[in-house]
């Protein structure tokens, strides 16, 4: 039911390979262009902690 205007707040993907232009770039434009979003403290903190194996 959005219809044409949320289509409009779609930001763009993030490309697959970083391009070195990137690194001329604010890191809030970046942001506001991708739509990242830094999580707040409350949606960071955990209940139950995570622990790395170090594997992947």
């Amino acid at each position: 039911m959005g219809g044409i205007s949320s289509i409009a707040r779609y930001a763009q993907k993030w490309p697959f390979n970083f391009p070195k232009e990137f690194m001329n770039l604010r890191i809030s434009d970046l942001r506001e262009e991708y739509g990242i979003e830094i999580l707040s403290l409350e949606e960071r903190s955990l209940s139950i902690p995570i622990e790395w194996s170090g594997k992947y």
